[in-house]
């Protein structure tokens, strides 16, 4: 018989949970057994409290450790000490199947901030979390672990096959069930379901837990015994969307050089093959590799020629398939400026860094951020982006390690990123559905980026954007000049558009409102206009397209 003491100061919360269903049965027949100890009759206060203000100030009151301890004292048998709490091990299945073989557990249900953390260091218990979120007390947590656990226990459920087969079992969510009617509303059930063909139910069942795992807990996989037909099968399931929006950018200029704070590494084969194959390997977007040489350019070409063009695309198809993912660019801007033309909105960017500097964006985030649209990840030849690369990013990711040699190679960053960020074994949410913790990240990033030095203008205004151009080891400003035609504000996707007359020809360009290469706006002119002419104007010339002034005040 399994017997559960519970510590907690509501032994009446439990009552009609215990005392109905399955678990009401299994107690009649003597196979679970439950006894509650109150830490309020162990209290020498008068009043019977047993909770204090926190030492160091706080909100909130903690549950005092006297009580507690002569609690758990009077128990006999104590068996393990599970402490209720968020900030314990995460309970699982596997943890339930090796309590379910105990005589005796005790479950201390905490209230208020917690208890005196001192209880760790008196008791050698056990602290339990449900899960990734906070209750009001310990007691609910515990009657999810009782009956985890005490449904395991021979004879408490009629067939011993349906644990066995329940999610979580082999690290696997359970497949699909269905009952009468065979249709309902328009719906039927499976065909398969209705062959009474039991070697292929059994299949049909394994592929579907197979495809849920990976849809709903893709990290459970790791532990599961897969077979080649399972991972044929999760193959044709995988969705590729995040992967899609990550694109590398492999920087040999501005990088930092021998201690120098900026200059230009050379272009090496083994990087951009590798790279490469890491990119089509995860299902990842185009790979630009960044060199304003020309001739680390005319070198680029030349292997990619011989690659995609030349007698080793037919001898190596599987190589040059992951070279066509390769884009040549000159500077990161113009990386960003393909990358928007591919995926019709502008990337955002994130800078790499071994070093432990200002904000930083754990992989989580990164992942948040691939949900929501494109992503150019810059990865720092040689000793790493100068600082005039990071500065053209809108975030840095966290570094690799924590502590200890920090050194990798560029391929190994790139593989260790990929793979962490876009990996079969990656957290993935449900579609359609973000957390608020992520949400709140990636607003905070927006907010930070920001701008207040933006000018205010609208449609008909002449403007000056200037530039930040990085080529190699220098830094310069380019002026684009002409009128605005459109002003989306908002995120930091908001954008507007200029168009200014180059040789006769009408030339437009799209900005990011926000965006780290633009270094200012100015206003030179407000102009009067609808917004429909605007783009009657893009066939006159002369005087006929002039904009007329506008009064500030009008």
């Amino acid at each position: 018989m399994l017997h559960f003491h519970i510590i907690t100061l509501f032994p009446e919360f439990f009552s009609s949970p215990l005392s109905c269903g399955l678990m009401a049965k299994a107690v009649q027949a003597g196979r679970i057994s439950f006894s509650f100890h109150n830490p309020r009759d162990f209290s020498d206060d008068k009043h019977r409290h047993t909770d204090d203000t926190p030492y160091g100030g706080g909100v909130g009151m903690v549950m005092q450790i006297a009580p507690i301890a002569r609690t758990i004292r009077s128990i006999e048998k104590t068996g393990p000490l599970l402490f209720l709490t968020p900030s314990g091990r995460p309970f699982t299945q596997k943890r339930a199947e090796e309590l379910a073989k105990e005589e005796h557990i005790t479950l201390i249900c905490a209230r208020y901030e917690g208890i005196d953390a001192r209880i760790e260091s008196l008791f050698s218990v056990q602290p339990i979390s449900l899960c990734d979120v906070v209750l009001n007390s310990g007691d609910t947590a515990a009657l999810a672990v009782i009956e985890a656990c005490a449904r395991l226990v021979p004879g408490f459920m009629g067939k011993g096959s349906s644990a066995r087969e329940e999610s979580f079992a082999e690290n696997l969510l359970e497949y699909p069930q269905y009952t009468r009617p065979p249709v309902f509303e328009g719906v039927a059930v499976p065909d398969i379901l209705l062959t009474g063909h039991h070697a292929k139910i059994a299949a049909w069942r394994r592929a579907k837990a197979l495809v849920r795992t990976r849809r709903m807990r893709p990290d459970l996989l790791d532990g599961a015994r897969l077979t080649a037909a399972d991972a044929a099968s999760l193959a044709e399931e995988r969705d590729a969307l995040r992967g899609r929006n990550l694109s590398f950018c492999l920087v040999h200029s501005p990088v930092r050089i021998d201690g120098k704070a900026s200059g230009t590494s050379s272009l090496t084969n083994l990087d951009v093959h590798d790279i490469a194959r890491i990119s089509a390997s995860y299902g990842l977007g185009p790979f630009f590799v960044v060199t304003p040489l020309s001739d680390q350019q005319e070198i680029l070409s030349r292997i990619l020629d011989h690659w995609l063009r030349g007698p080793a695309a037919r001898s190596h198809p599987d190589r040059a398939e992951a070279l066509r993912l390769v884009e040549p660019a000159r500077t990161i801007e113009e990386a960003c400026d393909k990358l928007a033309t591919i995926r019709g909105e502008r990337p955002f960017v994130i800078a790499s860094s071994a070093q432990w500097s200002g904000a930083v964006l754990g992989i989580g985030q990164v992942r948040e951020l691939l949900d929501r649209g494109p992503v150019l990840l810059c990865l720092g030849t040689a000793q790493g982006l100068a600082d005039a690369a990071r500065r053209l990013a809108h975030a840095t990711v966290r570094p690799l390690r924590f502590l200890g040699y920090n050194h990798l190679s560029v391929r190994s960053a790139a593989a260790v990123y990929a793979d962490r960020i876009v990996g079969d074994f990656d957290w993935k949410p449900l579609p359609g559905v973000k957390g608020v913790w992520a949400m709140n990240v990636i607003e905070k990033i927006e907010r930070e980026n920001m701008r207040m030095d933006m000018p205010t203008f609208r449609s008909g205004d002449t403007v000056k954007v200037h530039l930040r151009i990085v080529e190699g080891e220098k830094e310069r400003i380019q002026v684009f000049q002409g009128n605005v035609i459109r002003v989306s504000r908002g995120t930091t996707n908001a954008s507007f558009t200029v168009r200014k007359i180059s040789d006769g020809v009408g030339v437009e360009r799209i900005f990011p409102l926000y965006s780290p290469f633009i270094d200012h706006v100015e206003v030179v002119s407000e102009g009067r206009v609808r917004r429909s002419r605007l783009y009657y104007l893009r066939d006159l010339k002369g005087k006929a397209a002039r904009i007329k002034p506008r009064n500030r005040y009008q």
